[in-house]
């Protein structure tokens, strides 16, 4: 992959896994993972809720919902932004699982991501599908799809979620 320099345009050389100069004017660009955000919905009968994904990457695999964080927002405000835009719902607390790395191949790049996942519970709200997912499911935690899971990090963020609901 060729990279140039955000400053003067000269092509950038690799210095390390991560990182990459300019040796016309000492630019340096690190390559840093993007911020995503995943929640997992309980609802009054502690299911889960997954989402069905309409797009590449994963398409037609089973997601939590969330999405990239945007500029100027926290972890919190990102998820609560998101579940807004594909469920049309509103979540009351949000609770911080942990952060987990992982790849998201689009248009061609292996991007790198570090989720922060969430979980949050709701009662009986009009849930409306937007217009990139093909629709959404409660499982009963014994019923979960592991195997058709979008993404490695989910499955570490259900099983760390259930380990909290064992422990309180």
């Amino acid at each position: 992959m060729k990279f140039h320099c955000f400053r003067c345009g000269n092509k950038l050389t690799k210095k390390r896994y991560n990182l990459y100069e300019c040796s016309k004017c000492s630019y340096e660009h690190f390559i840093n993972p993007y911020p995503t955000t995943s929640v997992i919905i309980v609802n009054q009968k502690d299911e889960l809720m997954f989402v069905k994904r309409k797009y590449p990457p994963k398409k037609g695999f089973w997601d939590l919902p969330g999405g990239f964080i945007d500029i100027k927002e926290t972890g919190e405000e990102g998820v609560r932004r998101e579940i807004k835009e594909e469920l049309g719902i509103e979540l009351d607390k949000v609770y911080y699982i942990g952060s987990y790395p992982d790849k998201y191949f689009f248009q061609g790049f292996n991007m790198n991501t570090i989720t922060l996942s969430f979980y949050s519970r709701i009662s009986n709200q009009d849930i409306k599908v937007s217009d990139d997912i093909t629709g959404f499911k409660f499982f009963n935690v014994k019923n979960i799809p592991y195997n058709k899971l979008a993404f490695k990090n989910l499955s570490i963020s259900i099983k760390e979620y259930l380990n909290i609901k064992k422990s309180t």
